[in-house]
């Protein structure tokens, strides 16, 4: 049965996601990087949409449901070889370069935290990692991790606010968290960056410092540095902290926040060879657990005027909120199946996965403004998106579909034995 749309009708939700990708856009990138050389059958738009709405809810992805998530969009039967034929390294640009545009062009409302902590600050950026395994036979390009299986890393610079990423770059499965945002830019000036203790390292701090830009991050518990000026006032006989190293002096401390400032260590790039280092001054907080009696340490360029001591423990919180985006990637993009071997293969599905959370990342921004006195949790939001994701398929291409849907045509076509003289047992449904 076929969806009847004239071609060029707008509906609601096909105008709001067209705003994140549109046709048009699509067509001139695909015939730009020469994914599209000339007018075939397989419609381009409706390939893309294919591959980012067309996962199968609840079973494992394959590129064979991918291909009938194609059919069933477009009406058309299609050989696996000329689908597989289709993820050349030009589509997986395509992809790339779709991503890049929608991290570009992208607007949406911030989420319901709205406090004095973040205000002054133009974003609230958190920076994380995730290992996405991949198959034994791509060690030649993405080595082995420790636990022996090929694997690369996806990094992710998330907005906090809007919940959604704000720039992404892959890495082989080796390269330390660090080392991805080494090249601090202009990006960062007025913003807040969160970071966790695998990129707790004093260069970046230092550039974030010298580009206008501001961070908090987590210290490692052996992290020693010398303490050169107390920033309050403790009541009754309370050890005196300057000039101490923070390790000769923790063991004996019992207030409940220290707020200090120390000197760390700097390492700049090589010069002719030779090593340089400076020193450079930054706030230290330490907030203790009254369950265990140990303190998490933060160390951040942000003053006592802009963010408390307790403010710094709060707002450091919320980096949480990239774990569960990396969640959203590995259960609606299926991050941990990716069938293939081939390299440019895995780039185009995790491309295309990013693009499928931005997509229902829009649609949740939009559902928000609806009514903002009820809440849409993010998680139940995509359980639901996931499970309608194949409706919304259906809905941004029906106007381009050019032939008519035979879903009997297509099942049968699916339904075929492709391996003819293969010797098997019995069928009894074969006696019909």
């Amino acid at each position: 049965m076929e969806v009847q749309m004239a071609h060029g009708q707008g509906t609601q939700l096909r105008d709001l996601l067209a705003t994140l990708i549109h046709e048009t856009l699509d067509e001139s990138l695909a015939k730009a990087l020469g994914v599209v050389e000339r007018e075939r059958k397989v419609d381009i738009v409706i390939f893309v949409w294919s591959l980012i709405l067309g996962f199968p809810t609840g079973a494992k992805r394959t590129l064979s449901a991918l291909r009938r998530s194609f059919e069933q969009a477009s009406g058309q039967r299609m050989a696996s070889s000329s689908f597989y034929n289709r993820f050349t390294p030009q589509m997986t640009k395509l992809l790339e370069k779709l991503v890049e545009h929608v991290l570009a062009v992208r607007s949406g409302p911030a989420n319901s935290y709205q406090g004095r902590m973040i205000q002054g600050f133009e974003k609230l950026l958190a920076l994380d990692s995730t290992v996405v395994r991949l198959h034994d036979m791509l060690q030649t390009v993405y080595p082995a991790c420790p636990d022996g299986q090929s694997a690369l890393k996806l990094h992710v610079v998330m907005n906090v606010l809007s919940g959604s990423p704000g720039r992404v770059k892959l890495s082989d499965g080796t390269t330390h968290d660090q080392g991805v945002w080494t090249r601090v830019g202009s990006w960062v000036k007025g913003c807040l960056l969160l970071f966790d203790l695998g990129y707790c390292n004093f260069h970046p701090f230092h550039r974030i410092d010298r580009q206008g830009g501001f961070f908090v991050s987590r210290m490692k518990s052996n992290a020693n540095p010398l303490i050169v000026e107390n920033l309050t006032t403790c009541a009754g006989r309370s050890i005196d902290l300057v000039g101490q190293k923070l390790q000769d002096v923790v063991g004996r401390l019992r207030r409940r926040v220290i707020d200090v400032e120390v000197e760390l260590p700097v390492k700049l790039r090589r010069y002719r060879g030779k090593q340089r280092q400076i020193t450079r001054r930054f706030r230290m907080i330490g907030i203790r657990n009254d369950n265990t009696g140990e303190y998490h340490f933060y160390v951040t360029n942000v003053g006592q005027e802009r963010l408390s001591a307790e403010d710094v423990g709060h707002i450091y919180a919320l980096r949480w909120q990239v774990e569960l985006l990396f969640r959203r990637l590995r259960s609606h993009g299926r991050l941990h199946q990716l069938p293939t071997q081939q390299e440019h293969i895995v780039k185009a599905l995790i491309w295309a996965s990013i693009l499928a959370v931005l997509v229902s990342q829009k649609l949740l921004w939009a559902m928000r403004l609806r009514d903002r006195g009820r809440h849409l949790p993010a998680l139940r939001f995509q359980e639901v998106f996931e499970s309608y994701a194949r409706a919304i398929l259906e809905e941004m291409v029906a106007h381009r579909r050019t032939s008519k849907l035979d879903l009997f045509d297509l099942i049968y076509h699916e339904a075929v034995d492709p391996n003819l003289d293969r010797v098997r047992s019995f069928d009894i449904l074969d006696a019909a």
